[in-house]
C-alpha cells in the first residue's frame, strides 16, 4: 500500500543579482552556507511565505519568480520528511542593505558559477544550486 507523503514544506530562495546568487550562514552551522528561506506556515501561500520569511530574515523584500528545483528528503526519524520548493527570486530593491534577523542569519556572501563548487553548502542546496546553474549533467 503506498504511504502519502505527511511532512513539512519548506520555501527557499536562489536570489539573483549581478550574474550572482545569495548565500545565508546561519547561526547553527557556523561553516555550512544555504539559501534563504524556510517553512511554509497552515494557510500560506508558498510565494507568499517565501516572501515573508526573506523580510524576517533578511530585511529585504523580493520578486519570487519561477520554481526551479524541489526535493524530498528526510533529515531525521525525529525531523521527518521535507519537500523543498526551490524559487528564482531578485531583490525588489537592489540598493537596499540586509539587516539579519539575530537569531537566524549570521552572515551573507553573493557567488557566482565560478566560486560556486569551492563552498561548503548542504547537499540539498547544492542540487539546487547545480539545476540553477545548470551544472548537474
Amino acid at each position: 500500500m503506498e504511504k502519502h507523503f505527511v511532512g513539512k514544506v519548506a520555501q527557499k530562495a536562489i536570489i539573483e543579482k549581478d550574474g550572482k546568487v545569495l548565500l545565508v550562514r546561519d547561526l547553527r552551522e557556523a561553516d555550512i552556507w544555504e539559501i534563504p528561506g524556510g517553512r511554509l506556515n497552515v494557510g500560506e501561500r508558498p510565494e507568499d511565505a517565501l516572501k515573508r520569511e526573506i523580510l524576517e530574515e533578511l530585511g529585504v523584500e523580493i520578486e519570487v519568480h519561477d520554481i526551479i528545483y524541489t526535493e524530498q528528503f528526510t533529515y531525521s526519524e525525529k525531523l521527518g520528511p521535507h519537500i523543498y520548493l526551490v524559487y528564482r527570486a531578485t531583490l525588489r530593491d537592489p540598493a537596499k542593505e540586509f539587516t539579519f534577523k539575530p537569531d537566524e542569519v549570521r552572515k551573507v556572501k553573493w557567488i557566482n558559477v565560478a566560486e560556486f563548487g569551492d563552498q561548503k553548502i548542504y547537499d540539498t542546496f547544492r542540487h539546487a544550486l547545480e539545476a540553477y546553474f545548470d551544472l548537474s549533467k
